[in-house]
């Protein structure tokens, strides 16, 4: 049977993973947000990418955002909502839907909303009266209405609504 590896100080590597862990210094929240906010810009970067070329639309990230604009522009008659968290909750995906919705309301556009875990692909969420004859006036904006599924999935029902407006 093999020893465990040990390093020079003699300690076995996971033990002294865990030691390193805890003597780590701990990260300021100004190096939280500034993580958070580039974990979110490549989700934004790795999303537009995907967008381009399942829709052959120019998406492109919006670089200056104001309230009640989406993440990324180019795509016509929706606003996009992008999450990139480490981890997925009901509850984040309810507030997620309220944002992505309450953006496309100023906007006067359809929401929809991508969103993608550590470790996970992209899903996104939009809204199941889409899909309905006739679609009803005004959408239903409940995270209880909304259909989930890939990227591809949406644009497959979807891309014929381009020229719709809610």
């Amino acid at each position: 049977m093999k020893a465990p590896a040990t390093r020079p100080n003699g300690h076995a590597g996971a033990s002294f993973t865990a030691l390193e862990q805890a003597l780590a210094p701990t990260k300021t929240a100004q190096q939280r947000g500034r993580m958070a906010r580039t974990k979110g810009q490549s989700g934004e970067l790795e999303l537009t990418k995907i967008l381009r070329e399942l829709t052959g639309h120019d998406v492109r990230r919006r670089v200056r955002q104001h309230r009640g604009d989406g993440d990324l522009e180019g795509l016509p008659f929706w606003s996009v909502e992008v999450k990139r968290h480490a981890t997925v909750s009901p509850g984040k995906l309810r507030a997620w839907w309220g944002q992505a919705v309450d953006q496309s309301r100023s906007s006067q556009t359809l929401p929809v909303l991508f969103f993608r875990g550590d470790r996970a692909e992209w899903l996104c969420c939009w809204n199941a009266d889409l899909h309905r004859k006739p679609m009803p006036k005004p959408l239903c904006s409940d995270f209880e209405s909304t259909l989930t599924g890939t990227p591809e999935t949406w644009w497959a029902l979807c891309r014929g609504m381009t020229n719709r407006r809610p």
